[in-house]
């Protein structure tokens, strides 16, 4: 668990991250063996955001993030270069 400033509320917020499996992700830069880690709210807040770190680099290569504020659309970043 770590503390982590919502810009949006002004406050301190405790969130939780968990690695659940290390697998192959493919983005436009290339296919990397990643370690996929979620990160959600310790204070049961809605939302998850969901990142792919690769191995080797510890590179973000992507992101998927559950936006609950706009009626759970999923915003998703890729690696390019």
């Amino acid at each position: 668990m770590f503390r982590n400033f919502d810009v949006q509320r002004q406050k301190l917020t405790l969130k939780e991250a968990k690695v659940v499996q290390v697998e192959q992700v493919t983005v436009p830069a290339g296919t990397f063996r990643a370690a996929k880690m979620e990160v959600t709210s310790a204070e049961g807040d809605p939302g998850k955001t969901t990142y792919w770190i690769a191995t080797d680099s510890r590179k973000v290569v992507k992101v998927a993030q559950t936006l609950p504020e706009m009626g759970g659309a999923t915003m998703t970043s890729e690696l390019v270069q």
